[in-house]
């Protein structure tokens, strides 16, 4: 259990750091009238993400984190966003090369962007990846470790009182997280957010609080986080995602790595780039 005094200090620090990031737009209203990129561009790459991480053992948390840099990437119309927004192949491009700076900074593993290069079967060389990411951090102002969603789950569930369910309260926002991530709306609201938005819809779904101590918890996140915009993020959530049953096992336990290791993947394990299914599709 964390001391309230740190806890509150930790989750002020981290509002301090998200409101110091750049908020993502609706980007794909500055594709030009020619671009063949669309929604389906950004589910597809995302579904490619997951297949990856998956495959490398690598957290689902990543995944977030490579599509927050890829969507504020593509909002702040610097270096060559546009042209990812106007060509499936710069934009499949920036997603991959999100996806490996996430790697670098969210996972305690180290994946060579030679061995990411042959996961894209040579569709893209170990320069171009390299070009891309020093774009895209330039775009971001270097700003990729922030706090996510997750981040805030994790510190919030600590003002709630002592329950057998957090495992699985946390577990559940998890999956939610997941769901969000492929809706780009969500990548408009701050992490504190969605992150006490996923907790709250993760809560509404156990008996294990009785009333008051719901009442409390909610007059407590008022002085967290940006309240009214949790309650907006409330309502599209429950418009558009059909929320999973809650989980009654104990999440896994997960050891920790004393340092960085290199992941290695067979061919025959590795994931297609989306660039065969673009492909195949035009023909």
């Amino acid at each position: 259990m964390i001391d309230i005094h740190e806890l509150i200090s930790r989750i002020t620090a981290m509002r301090e750091q998200e409101d110091r990031t750049e908020r993502c737009q609706n980007y794909f209203a500055y594709r030009s009238i020619s671009s063949d990129v669309d929604m389906s561009c950004r589910k597809a790459m995302l579904d490619w993400c997951f297949q990856v991480a998956d495959t490398l053992k690598f957290s689902h948390e990543t995944v977030g984190s490579t599509m927050s840099y890829f969507d504020r990437y593509l909002s702040s119309r610097r270096g060559r966003s546009q042209e990812a927004l106007d060509s499936r192949n710069v934009f499949q491009l920036a997603v991959i090369t999100c996806f490996y700076t996430a790697v670098k900074t969210c996972e305690p593993v180290e994946l060579g962007v030679d061995l990411l290069a042959k996961m894209c079967r040579g569709f893209y060389a170990e320069a171009e990846i390299l070009a891309m990411e020093r774009d895209i951090l330039f775009a971001l102002d270097w700003r990729v470790s922030g706090p996510t969603p997750m981040d805030f789950v994790r510190h919030l569930i600590e003002l709630l009182p002592s329950c057998e369910s957090s495992c699985a309260l946390s577990e559940n926002a998890e999956k939610l997280m997941d769901q969000i991530t492929s809706d780009v709306q969500f990548s408009s609201f701050k992490p504190s957010s969605v992150g006490a938005s996923c907790l709250v819809s993760s809560i509404a779904q156990t008996n294990c609080f009785d009333l008051d101590d719901l009442e409390s918890f909610r007059d407590r996140l008022v002085d967290f986080v940006d309240f009214a915009e949790v309650m907006e993020v409330q309502k599209k959530l429950d418009m558009s995602i059909c929320l999973p049953k809650m989980s009654s096992n104990k999440t896994k336990e997960v050891p920790t790595m004393s340092r960085r290791r290199s992941v290695s993947v067979s061919s025959t394990s590795s994931p297609v780039c989306v660039s065969i299914i673009r492909n195949s599709a035009a023909a």
